[in-house]
């Protein structure tokens, strides 16, 4: 095998032992260009995780980076019923009750 750019970029992330994660690596850089191998596209565009409410009761952060509110549901705490918020004043009359955004396990 050639040392090519992305032998070089493969083997400074996974080692100079061959493996199959390396293997792996080294075909999906070579498809796509050591250019482009390894830039995350969740990075680009700020990722889903930044763009949806995280369960804090901060209430000064921001709903969605792009494109504004997203009805989504909203879960008690307390009895684990779930409720959607189609608006943002639903949300935030939820929010102050204590309500989040992930359904609660329940108890056995």
């Amino acid at each position: 095998m050639p040392k090519d750019a992305c032998y070089h970029k493969v083997v400074s992330r996974y080692g100079p032992k061959t493996s199959a994660y390396r293997s792996g690596a080294m075909a999906k850089c070579r498809k796509v260009g050591a250019a482009n191998w390894g830039n995350s596209k969740k990075k680009e565009d700020g990722g889903l995780a930044r763009s949806i409410l995280s369960d804090t009761s901060d209430s000064s952060r921001t709903l969605m980076k792009k494109g504004g509110f997203k009805p989504h549901m909203m879960y008690d705490p307390k009895t684990g019923k779930g409720y959607k918020a189609n608006v943002k004043a639903d949300h935030d009359r939820m929010d102050k009750k204590g309500y989040t955004h992930r359904k609660p396990k329940k108890k056995k």
